[in-house]
């Protein structure tokens, strides 16, 4: 997801300005100042507009890699993107409602997006927790999770899954950890630069506060496994 992966790894023209109207640089992204903070070397595979399925595939690639010192986050994101094939690259690509071209059509994308409400997809997420959390206690890392659907949240809510670092700070059913991280003055980029760029994505200062909360709820839960 776009609010993971860090400024430098997504060319995007609004990045480049922001670049520009910072005099050169980039503010660190939440993954690497949580990293630093927990005394880590950050690897960061997050991807603007990934879907689930990619997310999971992409742990599933690196999974051989994991160690028992390592502190895996996973962010699953909108359950409205799935990924489909670039027939020309050969390649997964991601894909949503508005979708469109040589490869899928727009009709073909939003009946594929009007299914993907089906309880199976929120199973499946399930399943690749089950996956997942099985190679932690295997191995030995500590995994935990965030989600920007709601309908994931729900569902973890309703289950008090503590693996998740948002669900304390969800308080009503439509909310995200998006609006934890605003109400500490967490700004976009639009607001921090005064409207000068126009992009809707974490500032500097929010990228701080969003890895002060991850820091918090993984100090916490460390304190009481200990």
């Amino acid at each position: 997801c776009s609010y993971t992966d860090g400024f430098a790894e997504r060319y995007s023209p609004a990045y480049q300005e922001y670049y520009n109207y910072r005099g050169g640089n980039f503010p660190p992204a939440w993954p690497e100042i949580l990293a630093n903070n927990l005394g880590l070397d950050v690897e960061n595979y997050g991807e603007g507009a990934s879907g689930n399925e990619l997310i999971f595939h992409k742990f599933c690639r690196v999974a051989d890699k994991l160690t028992k010192d390592d502190v895996v986050i996973i962010e699953w994101s909108h359950m409205n993107r799935f990924r489909w094939i670039d027939f020309k690259g050969n390649c997964w690509m991601q894909c949503s409602y508005s979708t469109q071209d040589e490869n899928i059509s727009l009709r073909t994308a939003q009946e594929v997006v009007n299914v993907r409400t089906h309880e199976l997809f929120l199973t499946a997420i399930d399943e690749y927790e089950n996956i997942i959390n099985t190679l932690a206690k295997l191995i030995g890392f500590e995994i935990y999770y965030w989600a920007v659907d709601t309908t994931i949240l729900q569902r973890r809510t309703k289950e008090n899954n503590q693996s998740y670092l948002d669900l304390n700070h969800i308080v009503y059913k439509d909310y995200t950890i998006f609006r934890e991280v605003k109400n500490r003055g967490g700004l976009s980029i639009s607001e921090e630069t005064n409207n000068q760029v126009n992009d809707n994505h974490f500032g500097e200062v929010a990228h701080k506060i969003m890895s002060d909360i991850f820091y918090d709820e993984i100090i916490k839960r460390r304190n009481k496994n200990n």
